[in-house]
């Protein structure tokens, strides 16, 4: 249930304890979303025959993101901007994330940098990076005693 809390003031908080955080950062820190490096969640695993790169970017669309592949550097960079505010409605609290990331990687030897593939679904950039066929370590195989 809705339950609005009324301070002297003729603000209407939806929590309880908003007062604390107006009173730390003032007024003004509710309203406007601040402009800051994003910091998403970068996850690297290794397979014998691949490297996989997953990257949470939720709020962003795909056509926000920018992969770059040079000099065996992998570079994954986006940004998610904040909306405008609409004369109709006010923001009363976010702690919505907005502004740009750039992360680098530098990528072994054993990659094959023609075959690196991005794909992108629901908040979730997923790459793949295939190891170069000489670097792919043969299964193990029993040897026949003669």
């Amino acid at each position: 249930m809705f339950h609005p809390v009324k301070r002297n003031s003729n603000v209407v908080y939806a929590d309880p304890f908003a007062h604390i955080f107006e009173s730390f950062f003032g007024d003004s820190a509710r309203y406007s979303p601040a402009e800051t490096k994003l910091n998403p969640q970068f996850e690297i695993t290794e397979t014998d025959d691949a490297f996989s790169v997953a990257a949470e970017l939720p709020g962003l669309g795909k056509e926000q993101i920018e992969i770059v592949l040079e000099n065996d550097v992998l570079t994954v960079k986006g940004e998610k901007k904040a909306e405008e505010q609409k004369e109709d409605r006010n923001c009363l609290y976010s702690t919505r994330q907005y502004g740009s990331f750039e992360r680098k990687f530098q990528l072994p030897d054993s990659v094959d940098q023609a075959e690196v593939k991005a794909h992108y679904e629901n908040g979730l950039l997923m790459l793949n990076l295939p190891k170069k066929p000489e670097a792919v370590k043969p299964a193990p195989r029993q040897i026949e005693v003669k």
